[in-house]
């Protein structure tokens, strides 16, 4: 049904969680396909895991899909996630924290943004972290939903947003994406939203590092903020 009197959505503002939204504890424990134990400390250590495992293994012939914790498998690691059921002694970054209140406040006023957290952790998560955004003060209305991916792809997830807002000429309504995380390899990823929709000209990707915000392709560090 039309909604008269509704603005259409022409924003989306998306936050990664672990390191963006809070700086969390969780661990990755990893049995190797050789047998050999590591614990990797945080989501840093356990990117650079995956990147230097994923080199080496592709020197070997094998292929791997944007998320490859699959294919490792298949081949004898073995991974525990357990600790990212849960949000274990988290510490907020006031940086983000500030950039989401500002966000949600001026959505108050003109409602044409959609508001996200949207994570690599699985769904067992998605309780826990509505319960630290609670404790920080925000209201159930205040994010749009929470999005749990599992490993998969930011990006993809991001498409799927845009094209379910569809105008009267079958196009989208979205005209502006800001994304933030700590991750490069999501913030490549989601960069390529660019080529994707080169229409929607406003597309800042913003690489979240705990003493500052930068955007991906430069060391510029984030000024005043644009709701």
């Amino acid at each position: 049904f039309l909604r008269e009197g509704v603005s259409p959505i022409k924003k989306l503002r998306i936050f990664d969680f672990d390191e963006t939204i809070a700086f969390t504890q969780s661990s990755v424990k990893v049995i190797t396909a050789t047998g050999g134990r590591l614990t990797l400390a945080n989501q840093g250590a356990f990117d650079r895991f995956i990147k230097s495992e994923m080199a080496r293994l592709g020197q070997m012939g094998h292929r791997f899909e944007f998320d490859p914790i699959p294919a490792m498998v298949d081949l004898g690691y073995e991974f525990d996630f357990s600790d990212f059921s849960r949000v274990m002694d988290p510490r907020e970054n006031g940086q983000i924290t500030k950039i989401i209140r500002a966000v949600v406040e001026a959505n108050k006023i003109d409602p044409t943004r959609e508001v996200y957290v949207m994570t690599a952790r699985s769904d067992d998560a998605r309780g826990s972290i509505k319960k630290y955004l609670s404790s920080l003060g925000f209201g159930p209305d205040d994010f749009t939903d929470v999005i749990t991916l599992t490993g998969g792809s930011k990006r993809e997830a991001i498409v799927n947003i845009i094209e379910k807002h569809k105008g009267e000429n079958g196009h989208t309504t979205i005209e502006s994406v800001h994304f933030f995380d700590d991750s490069e390899k999501n913030l490549k990823d989601v960069a390529l939203l660019r080529n994707d929709y080169p229409h929607i000209k406003d597309i800042r990707i913003k690489h979240v590092i705990e003493d500052k915000i930068t955007s991906l392709e430069e060391d510029e560090i984030l000024g005043e903020y644009e709701t």
